[in-house]
């Protein structure tokens, strides 16, 4: 089952992009004046989409959704709550052209670790979701994922664990299969630039595919490859990039992205 928690943003991407052909340009090296992303605008033979972000007055990632290039038009929106030591608490996520929503409440421990999570449909009976947390090192090491179907009781849906490269960037995702062997499910690799998102919060590192503390290069898994491309400004930091996708199973796809600071 998905588990809504800073949805991986290729997905929100795929699901935008195939929402909408929408006409526009961006130029990069626009700024919002305090360094951090405000969005991306994406270019491809579907239309134009944008993934705007939002932070508090602490500088923490609170919003982003999905619209077109103009913002007039939103596809898909995902808010955070966070608590007074700024770890997340709550994310709401709200489809707009399917008239869905969802509410995913995090527990969490003394330390300001994740202990679990309950996503609740707005549709009650629509299948919810809960996700047990483990740490090693002080990162997420590996999750359970339960899923409730038509209100009934909690079932083992799938097993996760995570791996990660000195920066803590995710270099990989494992899942336990039906013999109780781990398998990779999912690879990353990564340049050696400061990320263009600022995510601060472990339950968003775990599912984001734009990097860590660094730019995501490559996202691989058994049914596709997907390969980025990027000029830097003067900070370091993606000023554009070339995103390549290739499928198994569908054609190759390709986009252009412009970032705005």
């Amino acid at each position: 089952m998905k588990k809504v928690i800073g949805l991986s943003i290729v997905l929100l991407i795929f699901v935008a992009l195939n929402s909408c052909s929408t006409n526009g340009s961006a130029n990069s090296n626009n700024s919002n004046g305090n360094g951090k992303l405000s969005k991306i605008v994406i270019q491809s033979s579907n239309g134009n989409v944008s993934l705007n972000f939002s932070y508090n007055s602490n500088g923490n990632f609170i919003r982003y959704y999905s619209s077109d290039a103009s913002g007039s038009r939103i596809f898909e929106e995902w808010t955070y709550t966070r608590n007074s030591n700024e770890k997340i608490v709550g994310i709401y996520f709200k489809n707009t052209s399917q008239n869905y929503s969802e509410y995913t409440n995090y527990n969490l421990n003394s330390n300001g670790e994740y202990i679990s999570s309950i996503k609740t449909p707005s549709n009650q009976f629509a299948n919810r979701d809960s996700v047990v947390y483990h740490y090693n090192n002080g990162k997420i090491s590996q999750t359970e994922t339960y899923t409730s179907y038509n209100l009934g009781a909690w079932v083992l849906d799938y097993k996760e664990r995570y791996n990660y490269d000195n920066n803590y960037n995710m270099l990989s995702i494992d899942r336990l299969n039906n013999s109780n062997q781990w398998n990779n499910y999912k690879t990353f690799t990564y340049d050696s630039n400061p990320s263009a998102v600022d995510w601060n919060d472990d339950v968003l590192e775990i599912t984001n595919s734009l990097g860590i503390h660094n730019n995501t290069l490559t996202e691989s898994t058994s049914s596709y490859n997907f390969t980025f491309s990027y000029t830097y400004g003067s900070n370091n930091r993606p000023n554009s990039a070339s995103v390549l996708r290739t499928y198994t199973s569908s054609p190759t796809q390709t986009e252009n992205w412009q970032y705005y600071y």
